[in-house]
Parts: structure tokens; sequence; C-alpha cells
């Protein structure tokens, strides 16, 4: 949700992990301790509002369970609202120069809004969750597809196939060590909400924008795409991504809001008052700026203007435009 949201101006909610249900979504591309239903908005306001008809226990995902918290309501920005940043681990040299500006006047525009930004250290996140995002993603994916890998694998486009069959390959003690770190990563972000008193922690949402499909690599890409979003997937924490300024080519740029566990509410009433205090959601990139697309079954993610959809299981395709009134599969 937040990569997107993030190269389109929109609001990408993550929610807790296990705060809403994923009945009905599409499992045979799907992490279960990983994956997260959430929401695109145009505002955080009307994230709340949808989150709050999503939120909640379901018997039919063992995911959920008893909420140990209502739904979000109308929580208020506390006074002396402060707020993490690590430059050295999720910011600093690791963002582009000029998502970097965006992201640093994004910064300004919260202090001067009343909050105190605490520099915080997380140096476990500098290696860790990369590695230990693609073992779980590849080893739970690939016990999903385990039987039909066996009786139709001509059905599966290469790529999708080798993948999944890596992981299917992927030794106990690599997942083993994956959990073992993201136990770590749970541990340290706690850590740090504890010793510096935080509300929340900010971070861009990507350390780049958007770029024209025909440079995209996916290889050499995808890496430089997730470094901020996958920690959160991993430690099960909400997150959002907030529109928080264009760079000088237009292209849109998202702020990440992260959260403890099952205190959506609080992000999204800073995210809700960074809103009211400024218009970079009512802004559109100009017609020629490219937007993120992203291919699940084919580990594709692309770079698109217009919106076209195509697809054919297991291999869907997905693009996105900031113009799109609704995303199809």
């Amino acid at each position: 949700m937040r990569k997107p949201a993030a190269v389109t101006g929109t609001v990408g909610l993550k929610p807790t992990h296990g705060a809403v249900s994923g009945h009905g979504t599409v499992r045979a591309a799907s992490s279960p301790s990983l994956d997260h239903v959430g929401t695109f908005t145009r505002t955080a306001q009307d994230a709340r509002l949808v989150l709050r008809a999503l939120w909640g226990a379901d018997a039919r995902d063992p995911r959920t369970g008893p909420p140990a918290a209502g739904p979000p309501g109308e929580a208020a920005v506390p006074e002396g609202l402060r707020l993490g940043v690590a430059p050295a681990t999720l910011g600093g040299d690791l963002v582009r120069a000029d998502v970097r500006a965006v992201y640093e006047r994004a910064l300004g525009e919260l202090e001067a809004q009343g909050a105190t930004l605490v520099e915080v250290e997380l140096p476990s996140f500098a290696t860790l969750p990369l590695p230990a995002c693609f073992a779980i993603l590849l080893h739970e994916v690939a016990s999903v597809h385990r039987a039909w890998l066996a009786t139709r694998p001509e059905e599966y486009v290469r790529e999708t196939r080798l993948v999944l069959e890596q992981g299917a390959l992927l030794p106990a003690a690599h997942v083993h060590g994956a959990n073992r770190a993201r136990a770590r990563l749970k541990a340290e972000a706690r850590t740090a909400f504890e010793q510096g008193r935080l509300h929340a922690f900010v971070t861009p949402t990507l350390p780049i924008t958007s770029m024209p499909l025909a440079e995209m690599d996916t290889g050499r890409d995808l890496p430089a795409l997730i470094p901020f979003t996958c920690p959160w997937n991993l430690t099960g924490q909400p997150a959002l991504s907030v529109p928080c300024g264009l760079t000088d080519a237009g292209l849109p740029v998202g702020l990440q809001l992260v959260g403890r566990p099952l205190e959506d509410d609080l992000i999204l009433a800073i995210a809700e008052r960074y809103q009211h205090e400024t218009d970079w959601h009512g802004q559109r990139a100009p017609p020629s700026a490219a937007c993120v697309s992203w291919s699940r079954g084919g580990g594709q993610l692309a770079v698109l203007r217009p919106m076209r959809v195509l697809g054919r299981a297991p291999d869907v395709r997905i693009e996105w435009s900031p113009s799109a009134r609704g995303l199809a599969r």
C-alpha cells in the first residue's frame, strides 16, 4: 500500500498485522506473516473511516484474534509529540538527493506543527530486513504453490516458477534465521520507542521516485524501493505513507509514519494534522510524470503512465496512474 501510494500522491495505510481480516484476498500470492490488508485513500481522514469499518477479528482468518483495542477513534495528536528519525539506517545518504530535499522540508513542516524530532539508533535495520523479508516471503509463498508446482509447472511463467522453486528449496535454517532476525528487529524498535519516549517513527516512504519502464531493472531496483517499508512488514507495526511534496521533476514523494502495534489511530491523527496544515495531498503530478506499477506473480515492479491492466493467473500484472479512480486486477 505505501509504495504505490508514495508515487501516486495518495495515502497508503498498512494497519497493525492481524487487525484487519485477509479473508477473500488472493492467497495464492500471499505471505501470511508479512501481508497486511490496507487501504488507498486521498486523505488520512478517509483512511480512518475505512479502517474503522474493516477493523476486528474474523474467524475465517487465523491471523486475526480477539482485538486488544477497539477500532481507531478520533485520536488527538498529543502535546509534546516526539517523532523518531534514524538517518543512519532509514534516511540520510540512503535517500536520493531530490527525495531527501522534499523529505527534509516535510520534517521542517512537522517541527513547525509542534513535533520534536528525536534521533534514534536502529543498527539491525541496516542489514537484517531485506534478507529476512525475502527468506520468509519465498518460503511462505512457495508453501502455497507446492502442489501446483509439482502437477502444473507448465502453467507458470518461467520467472515466477524459478522464484517459487527457490522458495521450495530454501533450507529450514535460513527460515529459522529470518524469524530470529524478525524478533531482533521487533525488540530494537520497541527499545527505541521506549528509550526515546516516541509516539512514532518518521522516514521517507521510498528512497527514490518512480522511473521510466524502459529504465527499470527488477534485480537492481527492487531492493532500492523497499528498504524503508519492508522492516515494518516484518515487525507488524502500523505504518502509512502520506504525500509530502513533489520533486523538481514533478514526481510525488511520500512521508512514512510508523506507530506502535495497535496505535493505528495515533499515526492517522498525526497524518490528519499534517494534511490539515499542508496541501500536498491536493496537488497532482503533471501528466507527463510516471507512476509505479507492481506485478506480484512475475516479481515485476515497473513504472508507467496510463492505467492498463494485463493479467493471467498466476502472473498478475497491475498498472496504476494518479488519475485512476480505482484499481483493477
